[in-house]
């Protein structure tokens, strides 16, 4: 299993590769999550569950999240951004949505959270097929720039239509 520093160190490296890869339309630092090996993907989801449980957190404590009802969490990963908002935010259903190779891992976490009533997993790529239901938040974190330019352009109009009008 990786460290969080590898992991934070990988993540990094990648993100200051972020603007050569918008500049030349390929990804200059891809990471491939529907290739990788359930073991690999655990252990990466392991190592940055912590910060999305603390990114959650952050978001639920600093955003008006009380007029809102579902929350959709696109590329969600460990459930852990999800996790954390179901838990500040009771009032709230949220739907993680991921590559089918990731969310056997992301029920596990949300599982072992105990928000498996409130939290719905969802296998699907946003970039090939439209999400079912209707959202008041969509959150997108950490997921356009694992995109090429045209995937990005498929997910953002896909995710728009489950985002309901004032959402």
């Amino acid at each position: 299993m990786a460290c969080g520093h590898e992991l934070y160190a990988n993540l990094w490296h990648a993100s200051l590769q972020t603007a050569e890869s918008v500049r030349t339309a390929k990804p200059q630092a891809r990471h491939d999550y529907a290739e990788m090996f359930e073991e690999a993907s655990a252990s990466f989801l392991h190592n940055q569950h912590p910060d999305a449980v603390a990114t959650g957190q952050m978001m639920a404590a600093h955003y008006g999240f009380s007029s809102y009802h579902t929350l959709l969490n696109l590329g969600g990963g460990s459930g852990g951004l999800a996790i954390a908002v179901a838990e500040i935010c009771p009032h709230i259903q949220a739907t993680v949505v991921d590559l089918p190779t990731v969310t056997p891992i992301t029920q596990r976490f949300v599982t072992s959270a105990g928000t498996a009533d409130r939290i719905k997993i969802v296998p699907a790529n946003p970039a090939e097929q439209v999400i079912d239901g209707r959202f008041d938040v969509a959150v997108l974190k950490a997921f356009i720039q694992v995109l090429s330019p045209e995937a990005a352009r498929c997910a953002l109009k896909n995710i728009s239509t489950a985002v309901a009008p004032g959402g």
